[in-house]
C-alpha cells in the first residue's frame, strides 16, 4: 500500500487597529473558508461513506484516520 500524501493549507489572519483612526482591519479570507478547521471533500465523502454504509461508530472511523496517519 503506498503511504498516505497529506495536503494541508493554513490560512492566517490579523486583525489590527489603526492608532490614527481607530478603523479595525480584518483580514479576508477565500470565499471556501468559513470554519476554523475544514477538511477537504475526499475525507468528507470518505468519512460518510465509512459512516453510513459500513455502519461505523464515529469513534472507529477517528481512530481509522488515526492508524492511517501514524497517530498514537
Amino acid at each position: 500500500m503506498p503511504p498516505v500524501q497529506l495536503h494541508s493549507t493554513e490560512h492566517r489572519g490579523e486583525i489590527k487597529l489603526c492608532q490614527k483612526c481607530g478603523r479595525t482591519n480584518t483580514t479576508e479570507f477565500p470565499d471556501n473558508v468559513s470554519q476554523p478547521v475544514q477538511y477537504g471533500p475526499r475525507i468528507r465523502g470518505f468519512t460518510v461513506y465509512l459512516h453510513d454504509y459500513h455502519l461505523s461508530l464515529i469513534i472507529a472511523v477517528v481512530n481509522y484516520y488515526l492508524m492511517l496517519m501514524g497517530v498514537k
